[in-house]
C-alpha cells in the first residue's frame, strides 16, 4: 500500500473521530450548563430560606422584648404603688400608737379614780368607761398588728417584684443582644443574596451566549469535517484506482 494512502487513511480516521466527538457537544454543554444553573439556584434558595429564618427569629425576639418591657413596666408600677403605700401604713400605725397612748393615759387616770372612790354608782360609771377604753385599746392593738402584718406582706411583695424586675431586665438585655446579632446576620445574608442574584443573572446571560457559540461551532465543524472527510475519501479512492492501473 502507498504511503500516501496510509497517511490519508490516518487523516480520515482522525476526521471520523473528531466528527464523533463533536456530535452532541451542544446538548452536552446544555446539560452541564443547566446543572450549573440549577446548583446556583439551589444556593440562592438556601440563602433565601436562611433570610426567612432570621426574619422570623428577629420578629420573635422583638415580640419577646416588647412582652418583657410590658411586664417590667407593670412590675415597676406595682413596686411604686407599694413604696407609696408602706409610708401611709407606717403613718397610720404611728397615729394608732398615739391614740393608744392617750387611751392608756386615760385608763390609768380612771383606774386611779376608781381606787379612790367609795360611791358604788360612781365606781360603776368609772368601770363602764374603763371597759369601753380597754375595748378601744384592744381594737387599736388589733389594727396595729394587722397594719404591721400588711407592711410585712408588702415588703415581701416588693422584694419579689424587685427580683423579678432584675431577672426580666437581664433577660431583656440578653434578647436585645441576640436581636442585634440576628439583625447583623440578616443584613449580611441580604447583601449576600443581592450579590448572588446579580452574579446569577450575569451567569445566565453569559451561559446563553456560550451555548449559542457551542451550537454554532458544532454545526459549522460538522459541515466542514463532513466535506473534508469526503475529500480525503475520494483521494484515497483515486490513489487506489491509479495503483490498480499501474
Amino acid at each position: 500500500m502507498n504511503v500516501s494512502t496510509d497517511a490519508l487513511r490516518t487523516v480520515k480516521d482522525a476526521l471520523g473521530t473528531f466528527k464523533t466527538d463533536i456530535e452532541g457537544i451542544g446538548n452536552t454543554a446544555s446539560v452541564h450548563s443547566q446543572a450549573c444553573l440549577k446548583n446556583c439556584q439551589g444556593k440562592i434558595q438556601e440563602t433565601s430560606e436562611r433570610i426567612k429564618q432570621l426574619e422570623i427569629q428577629a420578629e420573635q425576639l422583638t415580640q419577646k422584648i416588647q412582652q418583657l418591657e410590658e411586664k417590667i413596666n407593670s412590675s415597676l408600677e406595682q413596686k411604686e404603688s407599694i413604696e407609696q403605700r408602706i409610708p401611709q401604713m407606717e403613718y397610720r400605725i404611728e397615729g394608732l400608737h398615739i391614740r393608744q397612748e392617750g387611751l392608756l393615759n386615760r385608763l390609768a387616770s380612771l383606774q386611779a379614780q376608781l381606787s379612790n372612790t367609795d360611791d358604788d354608782q360612781e365606781r360603776q360609771r368609772i368601770q363602764e368607761e374603763i371597759d369601753q377604753i380597754q375595748s378601744q385599746i384592744n381594737q387599736i392593738r388589733h389594727s396595729i398588728r394587722e397594719a404591721e402584718e400588711e407592711i410585712d406582706v408588702m415588703k415581701e411583695k416588693k422584694r419579689i417584684l424587685q427580683s423579678e424586675i432584675s431577672s426580666m431586665s437581664s433577660e431583656r438585655s440578653s434578647c436585645e443582644n441576640d436581636l442585634s446579632v440576628t439583625k447583623r446576620k440578616l443584613n449580611q445574608y441580604q447583601q449576600k443574596l443581592e450579590r448572588m442574584t446579580t452574579i446569577y443573572r450575569n451567569i445566565e446571560s453569559d451561559n446563553e451566549s456560550y451555548l449559542q457559540a457551542v451550537k454554532k461551532f458544532e454545526s459549522s465543524s460538522k459541515d466542514r469535517t463532513e466535506v473534508n472527510y469526503q475529500v480525503v475519501d475520494e483521494c484515497i479512492n483515486l490513489i487506489e484506482d491509479m495503483e490498480a492501473v499501474l
